[in-house]
């Protein structure tokens, strides 16, 4: 009957089992979190650069772009605004876009662009240098307190897209592959693989965190370190931009 049906929640809640496991499920998730902040703790204490020990734990990020004008954007005159999240939903970075109207305008796409990414406290961590180039796309990636760390550069190829992931001495220790004849799809990824070929993570277009759709994201290995992960995201800002911009809606808040 229907009074059968509504008194069923009720009796899941004084169950006592059910009360077992959902006291279960809230220490795991606060444990959870306590090891997430212990680790990062300990990340400041290797000494990464300031912002960067945000990326110790992590090993996927998604890409989101804001429609809306912050008061950084409007006192600094940075032409769009991107959120960065972890693969749980949080937000780690804010991502401010500077390119002139003229390019942006031309060039769409493979405009050229500077791009200075700031933690949860508002320090700088990461700063991207696109310059312009009429053929092959090439990044730049820097911090606050290192200066140059690393870049990514489109190869010449017919066949499908690949880019080189270059350190400081600029040795390619990472390749990141796009689909085949060059034709990407919504579902298409770009595989990132190790100097033997291993596939060790993907840039992917209309990347899904736990929480909403993103334009696009990328995942890596968690025991990479932090340097390498900068540069990946930089990777992940020149594949997005070239391949997948546009495709989904921009994130309002």
């Amino acid at each position: 009957s229907q009074s059968q049906y509504q008194s069923v929640p009720s009796i899941i809640i004084r169950n006592p089992r059910s009360k077992i496991a959902l006291f279960i499920i809230s220490v795991c998730s606060k444990y959870a979190h306590a090891c997430r902040t212990l680790k990062l703790k300990m990340a400041c204490l290797k000494g990464y650069p300031s912002g960067l020990e945000l990326l110790a734990t992590v090993s996927e990020l998604s890409v989101q772009k804001k429609v809306t004008i912050s008061e950084f954007v409007s006192r600094t005159g940075a032409d769009r605004e991107y959120i960065i999240e972890n693969g749980y939903g949080e937000s780690l970075y804010s991502a401010y876009e500077f390119s002139d109207w003229g390019n942006a305008s031309c060039y769409s796409e493979s405009r050229p662009f500077k791009m200075r990414v700031f933690g949860n406290r508002g320090v700088e961590a990461i700063y991207f240098d696109r310059p312009f180039s009429s053929c092959y796309q090439h990044i730049e990636v820097f911090t606050s307190t290192h200066g140059h760390i690393g870049g990514v550069s489109q190869n010449c190829g017919m066949c499908r897209p690949s880019f080189s992931v270059t350190g400081v001495t600029n040795d390619c220790f990472l390749s990141i592959y796009g689909p085949l004849c060059g034709c990407t799809s919504k579902y298409d990824d770009f595989q990132i693989k190790n100097e033997y070929g291993e596939v060790v993570g993907c840039i992917s277009k209309g990347f899904r965190s736990s929480t909403r759709a993103a334009n696009f994201g990328i995942t890596f290995p968690i025991q990479a370190d932090v340097w390498t992960k900068a540069v990946l995201l930089g990777a992940c800002f020149l594949i997005g931009f070239n391949y997948y911009e546009g495709d989904v809606e921009p994130y309002r808040v």
